[in-house]
């Protein structure tokens, strides 16, 4: 709600087909406040790498369980491309 607020998006923009928001202002401002948030953690527990997923985790894709937990196996095997991306990314800057 507060990034629908924040820049003005329809409900249209999340039905996009695209899973992930490759927007740079909005990935510039979910950055700042990961940067902030993170300061007082050790380099080593910093998230490095993120993608914003356009919708929510949802029991009807099987992401989560009825009691809203994640299912770290299901969603591990749906974005395995993606979580990759990521992983090579922090080597590549390493």
């Amino acid at each position: 709600e507060a990034m629908q607020e924040k820049f003005g998006l329809k409900e249209a923009w999340f039905e996009k087909p695209e899973a992930f928001i490759d927007d740079k202002e909005i990935i510039q401002w979910i950055s700042q406040d990961i940067r902030l948030l993170s300061n007082e953690l050790a380099k080593f527990e910093r998230i490095k790498n993120f993608k914003v997923k356009r919708k929510p985790f949802s029991m009807d894709e099987g992401e989560i369980t009825p009691t809203m937990k994640a299912k770290r196996k299901v969603i591990e095997k749906k974005y395995a491309e993606v979580i990759e991306e990521l992983y090579a990314g922090e080597e590549a800057a390493e």
